[in-house]
């Protein structure tokens, strides 16, 4: 399968993304009800802000910047270990809103502020349910991307970028819980499991000699 994917790295990433949509899309059309509603208790102290639906909406453009960059400009190990650290991570935790169907009750009645910013946290809110939270999708992706470009040999001279996207990350991670889009536990678990998942990645790719990675 790395044979192919590595010959094929664009039509992986295009294959996979297709599946996780369409995955996405019926957790969200059949899971409905949770069964566990994510709280903590850290969560009430935590105050709502919609300066956090800036790094939230970032995370957008930082997929198709991560994915791309590190296909056109990197090692295409780089790249496929990036992937296969994202979209393993991505699948599991998809798999997992199917077996313990999760929400959150945190949103305000009304987002405080009349302003840009508010918005746009009203936009988000329209178009994402507060079902589907825990590991956070937002965060376990976020973490991902951050760890690949720490991996990568592209950042080796450029110290002061990894140190831009660390922040960029713990912006993301920060502010979907000011705007109330997730739970600390979600936060926590997400980027737990994204640790856990780049080492085991990290360990499997180093056992597979560097020619099978073949550039297409």
């Amino acid at each position: 399968m790395i044979k192919w994917c590595a010959k094929h790295p664009y039509l992986f990433s295009i294959y996979y993304f297709i599946f996780y949509l369409a995955f996405f899309a019926i957790c969200e059309h059949f899971i409905t009800v949770p069964v566990w509603t994510v709280h903590s208790a850290i969560d009430d102290m935590i105050p709502f802000s919609a300066l956090g639906i800036i790094p939230y909406l970032l995370w957008f453009p930082w997929i198709v910047i991560t994915i791309v960059g590190l296909l056109r400009w990197g090692p295409r190990k780089e790249y496929l270990h990036a992937c296969f650290a994202m979209y393993t991570g991505m699948t599991l935790i998809l798999i997992f809103y199917c077996i313990v169907p999760n929400g959150l009750d945190l949103r305000p009645a009304s987002v405080p502020q009349n302003d840009f910013l508010a918005s746009l946290v009203q936009l988000i809110y329209a178009h994402d349910t507060p079902l589907n939270v825990c590991p956070s999708l937002h965060v376990y992706v976020s973490v991902s991307m951050d760890l690949a470009w720490s991996h990568s040999s592209l950042l080796k001279e450029r110290s002061w970028v990894k140190v831009l996207l660390h922040l960029l990350d713990l912006s993301i991670c920060i502010g979907v819980m000011l705007v109330k889009q997730h739970s600390i536990i979600d936060v926590v678990t997400g980027i737990v499991l994204a640790f856990l998942i780049d080492l085991l990645v990290a360990k499997k790719f180093k056992a597979i000699p560097d020619a099978e990675f073949l550039q297409a």
